[in-house]
């Protein structure tokens, strides 16, 4: 299932939830991405930018995260090569096994973020028994990286298997619609995306 066929499903059940999202990225927007990661874009990360290159502040499609613009996504890159420059690698204990293992990781790049300093994103550069374009978990508020799917693809379609079973609900927040699964759902995406 694709990005545009997991929007249909939101729209579907929730069409505010598709507020705030931006027009598609430009070819400049994608092309400057790729030079400022040194590194072409997962196709499937290619599609959810040449869909909609952000979302404005406030709006979160992916349950309670905001889809990052093609320029945010860059200046945490910028943000990223910085910090090693002054600080270095740091090696991290009790990675997932399909990640380099240090931190900061110029390599996980963000595509979803919870403004808080968390993201969803996609790895350019996994171990040997990771995937390129794999999805992770990363950020300030969790101790080590996790990889939740083997692309964004994959999860996309576990996501609209979620939406199928009616495993969210849709609530209010600060007068923006925002999607959240429903408490004990036992879903193992529901442990990853909170």
């Amino acid at each position: 299932m694709s990005w545009t066929a997991f929007l249909k499903g939101v729209s579907d059940l929730a069409p505010g939830l598709l507020d705030g999202l931006a027009p598609p990225a430009t070819a400049a927007d994608l092309q400057a991405l790729t030079a400022a990661l040194n590194s072409p874009l997962p196709e499937d990360v290619h599609q959810v930018l040449a869909t909609h290159n952000g979302q404005r502040a406030g709006h979160r499609i992916l349950f309670g995260l905001t889809l990052m613009s093609a320029q945010d996504i860059a200046r945490h890159a910028r943000s990223v090569a910085h910090a090693l420059e002054r600080e270095g690698l740091v090696p991290v204990e009790d990675l997932d096994s399909r990640t380099q293992a240090y931190e900061p990781n110029p390599h996980h790049v963000p595509l979803f973020t919870d403004n808080t300093g968390n993201f969803l994103g996609f790895d350019l550069a996994p171990s040997a028994s990771g995937v390129w374009g794999q999805v992770v978990i990363f950020g300030l508020d969790l101790p080590r990286p996790r990889v939740v799917a083997d692309s964004f693809h994959t999860l996309f379609e576990e996501l609209s298997a979620e939406l199928r079973q009616g495993n969210y609900r849709i609530k209010d927040v600060g007068g923006y619609s925002s999607m959240s699964w429903k408490p004990g759902n036992g879903s193992a995406l529901s442990e990853i995306l909170l």
